[in-house]
């Protein structure tokens, strides 16, 4: 899976690394659903699934 510089999650996430990507999977703040059975399953990044993590996120500068 990549979730870094190509693909639908990269173009959300603003084409962050895949280390950056794989560490919001690792510490939970960003799902991943698992597709098929077999030892070629795939992995996806549901877009509800990261839009929150994006909205978990987000923040306002002060003085701005």
């Amino acid at each position: 899976m990549n979730v870094g510089r190509d693909g639908p999650a990269a173009d959300i996430l603003g084409a962050v690394s895949n280390d950056y990507g794989y560490a919001r999977i690792d510490d939970g703040s960003l799902r991943i659903t698992e597709l098929g059975t077999s030892i070629r399953s795939k992995e996806r990044i549901r877009t509800d699934d990261l839009q929150a993590c994006i909205d978990a996120r987000t923040y306002s500068r002060r003085g701005n």
